[in-house]
C-alpha cells in the first residue's frame, strides 16, 4: 500500500467534499435565504465573515486543487501524453480544469466582490448624505450581483468537476 498516496487522496476527497458542499449549499439555499431576509441578510453575511467563511472556503479549495494536481501527476506518470489521451486521462483532465476554474471564479472574482460589497454597505450605513448613501448602496448591489454570479459559475464548474472525476475511471 502506498500510504502517502492514500493520505493525499483522503485529503483531496475530504477537502473537495467540503468545498463543493459548501458552494452548493450557498448557491442553492443560503444566497436565496439571505435575499429573502432583506436587511437581516446583511447580519448573516456579517456573521459568516466573523466566522471566517470567506477565508476558510478558498483555503480548502486551494488544498483540494493542490492535492489534486499532485494526484494527477502521480496517476499520469508525470503528465505522460499517452495517459492524458486515455479516456480516464481525458475525464480527469476535464474535472481538473473545471476545478481550477471554479477556484479562480470563487477566489478571484466571487470572494473579493462579495467582501467589497459588504464593506460598501457598512460604509453606506455611516453616511448621512442620502445621495452618497444611495450611490454606495447601488455600487454594493452591483458588486453583490457580480459575486453571486461568480459563485453560481463556480458551482456549475464544481458540478462538472465532481461528475468528471466520479466517472473518469469507468470511461
Amino acid at each position: 500500500m502506498d500510504t502517502p498516496l492514500v493520505i493525499l487522496r483522503v485529503i483531496h476527497i475530504l477537502a473537495g467534499v467540503y468545498w463543493a458542499g459548501a458552494v452548493f449549499l450557498t448557491v442553492t439555499f443560503l444566497m436565496k435565504a439571505m435575499a429573502d431576509a432583506g436587511p437581516a441578510g446583511g447580519q448573516v453575511m456579517g456573521a459568516l465573515i466573523k466566522r471566517r467563511f470567506f477565508d476558510t472556503l478558498p483555503a480548502v479549495a486551494l488544498v483540494t486543487v493542490l492535492s489534486g494536481i499532485e494526484l494527477f501527476r502521480k496517476a499520469s506518470s508525470g503528465f505522460s501524453a499517452a495517459w492524458l489521451g486515455s479516456p480516464t486521462g481525458v475525464g480527469l483532465s476535464i474535472g481538473a480544469v473545471a476545478g481550477i476554474l471554479a477556484l479562480a471564479m470563487g477566489g478571484l472574482v466571487g470572494r473579493p466582490a462579495t467582501l467589497q460589497s459588504v464593506a460598501l454597505m457598512g460604509q453606506a450605513m455611516t453616511v448621512s448624505d442620502e445621495k452618497e448613501k444611495g450611490a454606495l448602496i447601488a455600487q454594493a448591489g452591483q458588486l453583490r450581483e457580480r459575486g453571486a454570479g461568480a459563485i453560481r459559475m463556480a458551482a456549475y464548474l464544481l458540478l462538472v468537476s465532481v461528475l468528471a472525476m466520479a466517472v473518469s475511471r469507468y470511461l
